[in-house]
């Protein structure tokens, strides 16, 4: 099973140029154009652009782990409260898992978020409560790769807000 991480500089992911060095030639997550592989359109634009993917073509096996790290936050505002947002493209017969982990100073992950199905040839918008405290902590996101090579797995525009997650942060456009 192979695990890469790879730690965020920013907390926005339409990612900058020089996060896209930091990620060349790792072969997990993959800051990649539309015209590659993927979701046929990025979501910020709906026509180019970049998104974070998965690569899932050979050399790569089933179960093979990516996860994509956050560099450490320290903890929200007066409320403690913070919400997680991004959209996320799960599309093929061969879908594996994508998951949202927390982990403050300790580092002991605590799974927050989980899809392991096919969402359709779309993007999803999903907002994730992240646990109110005290301490300084970071968020991963987990791609492993399903059965086969027909299941791709992406993410765009990742964002925090201060406070609880609206509740339209669970739609499809």
């Amino acid at each position: 099973m192979v695990q890469m991480i790879v730690h965020l500089i920013t907390v926005y992911v339409d990612l900058p140029m020089s996060m896209a060095m930091s990620l060349i030639g790792l072969g997990d997550w993959e800051r990649l154009p539309v015209e590659k592989t993927g979701p046929a359109t990025d979501h910020t634009t709906l026509r180019f652009g970049f998104f974070m993917y998965i690569e899932t073509s050979n050399p790569r096996q089933d179960g093979d782990r990516a996860i994509l790290q956050s560099k450490l936050f320290l903890p929200s505002g007066d409320s403690g409260e913070r919400c997680l947002q991004f959209y996320y493209h799960m599309y093929g017969e061969h879908i594996g898992e994508l998951k949202v982990l927390y982990s403050e100073s300790d580092d002991i992950d605590k799974e927050l978020w989980r899809e392991t199905k096919n969402m359709g040839n779309q993007w999803h918008l999903k907002g994730v409560q992240l646990p109110p405290g005290s301490s300084p902590y970071r968020v991963k996101f987990v791609g492993i790769r399903g059965s086969g090579y027909q299941g791709d797995v992406a993410i765009d525009d990742v964002f925090f807000t201060d406070g609880k997650c609206p509740p339209n942060a669970n739609i499809t456009p």
